[in-house]
């Protein structure tokens, strides 16, 4: 990742940046979509770029390649053991006993059938997302890869990106509340031992504005609708999350993204960081809100948000999605 530090255009920063790269290279990568900023893949040359603009350049190999133009999905990663999407809301993680609509591993199996990878007809899922949150999706192409994850699943760096109501004080911390599902399918905090499990989530407020801010998100477990319910318990809902409180939708989604999966490989162990840019109208709503940079506390324990103490438990990817 390369920091923007002064005001400029993007292709000029990147032959800096990359100064032992051809110029060839760099506009193959831009044509591509390689290249991010702030999450979101720009290909313009004259891309303008600020102070705290953050660019990255994507390995080769993980370029997205493909699109289902049924389902929107769009394939960040594949190889013999596993496959990565980029889920866009308002899609269905994995068939249920009472949805069989089009799924996104079912778009995920269209893709890899149109680039004539034959062999793998089924897919078994990793984790899951609500269907209102976006980003990376993970599936495995057998099931000991499968069962890899879920037994590593703790190791697992995973991040999310969202846009909460009002602001968070104090700007970054951990919430540690236990949670249970009610029979209609709602989450809510709990303290009841039998009933509920334990959830910790940490956050960091990246910017703010008069009414909303932007969360870096990092799970340490992995229950249903965590991140909603922790930041509606906390007084500040997702934006668009009428389930968990939310009196604003300017996005017409839900504003949590899955942003990024940092692992070991299950066969070759190679730490692997798969990433899913800013959906656009996140991006749009971020760029033209009138933000400012979060300042942190003087110290780490006046930054600890630690609501109730509970151990560290191991994070399950069967128990449902974390959005």
């Amino acid at each position: 990742m390369f920091p923007v530090k002064s005001p400029g255009t993007l292709m000029p920063f990147l032959l800096e940046a990359l100064h032992d790269w051809k110029r060839s290279t760099v506009k193959d990568r831009l044509r591509r979509g390689a290249v991010r900023v702030n999450g979101a893949a720009v290909t313009r040359y004259d891309h303008a770029l600020l102070p705290g603009d953050v660019v990255e350049i994507l390995p080769q190999r993980m370029t997205p390649v493909a699109i289902d133009r049924h389902s929107g999905i769009r394939l960040l990663y594949d190889d013999p053991y596993l496959v990565a999407i980029d889920k866009p809301a308002g899609l269905l993680s994995v068939a249920t006993r009472i949805e069989q609509v089009l799924t996104a591993k079912q778009g995920a199996r269209s893709l890899l059938r149109s680039r004539g990878t034959r062999r793998t007809r089924r897919l078994w899922a990793v984790h899951r997302l609500d269907r209102e949150t976006s980003g990376v999706l993970l599936f495995a192409k057998s099931p000991a890869v499968q069962h890899y994850f879920r037994t590593h699943w703790k190791r697992v760096r995973k991040t999310y990106l969202a846009i909460v109501e009002g602001s968070p004080d104090p700007p970054s911390g951990t919430v540690a509340k236990s949670l249970s599902e009610g029979e209609d399918g709602k989450v809510s905090v709990s303290e009841d031992p039998k009933r509920s499990k334990p959830a910790i989530t940490h956050f960091r407020t990246l910017r703010t504005s008069r009414r909303h801010a932007l969360l870096e998100v990092r799970l340490q477990t992995g229950r249903k609708h965590q991140i909603r319910v922790h930041m509606a318990d906390m007084g500040h809902p997702m934006v668009g999350d009428p389930l968990y409180g939310s009196g604003r939708d300017p996005l017409g989604r839900m504003a949590l993204h899955a942003h990024r999966l940092v692992f070991n490989h299950p066969q070759t162990s190679e730490r692997l960081s798969l990433f899913s840019p800013v959906p656009a109208v996140m991006e749009q709503f971020v760029r033209t809100a009138r933000w400012t940079a979060s300042k942190p506390s003087s110290s780490s324990a006046a930054q600890d948000r630690r609501v109730s103490k509970t151990k560290d438990p191991q994070s399950d990817p069967r128990r449902g999605s974390a959005g």
